[in-house]
């Protein structure tokens, strides 16, 4: 905007019907009483936080937060919403300078985890198609000068890792700014990426060997008694959770060097899987054949009484 006016409520209005909720101000040219400020819009449906402008009234960026949002901004720790506008071609190269290491500077100080969002007049063009969805040009460009040109100069900056969770960025003419440059948005929507959760495989022992093999029940019952005495000599105050631990992790060592894990045996044994071969032959021959029906119920029985018989 050329000057953000004291009276915002038709930038408020045109963003709100565009389901517009955060706005960046860039040279509002306000100056408050602190170096950082807080200000309630005449409508009360937006704040407008701000820095102070310089002492010739240029420059000074801010922050318009819908209502909806404004009790999340004290408590939300890991969005990093910033604005600013960047010197133009023809400023002074110190300046230039300043700017782009203050830039750099705060990317820097924000938490790698964190969303980082800039926003602002950056009075520069970027290459290649960045909107997330295709638009037409009409609503690429964000500033015209006067003589008629276009250009796209104000971006909205988001850091890699977040890149998906931000779309349809685009710029809109019906949003009133009486200012020679347009509002540019994008669409906000919080991605994940999915976890591939890695489950633990649990060992099954062979304890049904025990009762008939007098030598490993033997060895079982003195590797674990050993281990626990020393165990509960060494913790002689712990809670009960701890001690729990101890004795899963001590009966299982035990298992591991005196039973071995348990061999599972297939379910279906091979008298049953020949079965299954010789009932589908049936059943082929059946349909190619037109052999008797009655074949294939026969074979189905045999191959279901196997069944039960291998689960027994």
């Amino acid at each position: 905007m050329a000057a953000l006016p004291h009276d915002s409520s038709d930038q408020t209005n045109s963003s709100k019907k565009q389901s517009i909720d955060i706005i960046g101000i860039q040279e509002h040219r306000w100056k408050g009483s602190e170096d950082f400020n807080t200000k309630n819009t005449q409508d009360t449906t937006w704040v407008l936080y701000y820095s102070n402008a310089d002492a010739r009234s240029n420059g000074g960026v801010g922050i318009l937060v819908h209502k909806h949002l404004y009790k999340f901004i004290s408590s939300v720790k890991n969005h990093q919403i910033s604005a600013g506008y960047a010197p133009t071609k023809i400023a002074d190269d110190e300046d230039k300078d300043r700017f782009y290491d203050q830039f750099t500077k705060a990317c820097k100080t924000c938490p790698k985890h964190d969303i980082v969002v800039f926003f602002g007049d950056m009075n520069a063009q970027i290459g290649h198609n960045s909107q997330g969805i295709a638009h037409k040009n009409d609503r690429k460009w964000s500033w015209m000068h006067p003589n008629g040109y276009k250009r796209e100069l104000d971006h909205i900056a988001v850091t890699e890792k977040w890149r998906g969770s931000f779309t349809n960025c685009r710029a809109y003419s019906k949003v009133e700014l009486n200012s020679d440059h347009k509002i540019v948005s994008c669409h906000f929507q919080l991605e994940f990426s999915r976890q591939v959760l890695e489950f633990k495989k649990h060992t099954t022992f062979n304890w049904m060997i025990l009762p008939n093999d007098n030598e490993k029940r033997t060895n079982f019952q003195t590797k674990l008694n050993s281990a626990l005495t020393e165990n509960l000599r060494c913790n002689n105050d712990i809670s009960t959770d701890k001690m729990n631990n101890i004795l899963i992790s001590t009966i299982t060592k035990a298992a591991e060097e005196t039973i071995g894990k348990r061999n599972l045996n297939p379910w279906a044994l091979e008298v049953t899987l020949k079965l299954i071969d010789n009932c589908h032959n049936l059943k082929m021959k059946y349909l190619k054949q037109n052999e008797s029906h009655r074949n294939v119920i026969n074979a189905n029985h045999l191959v279901n009484k196997s069944y039960k018989q291998d689960r027994e």
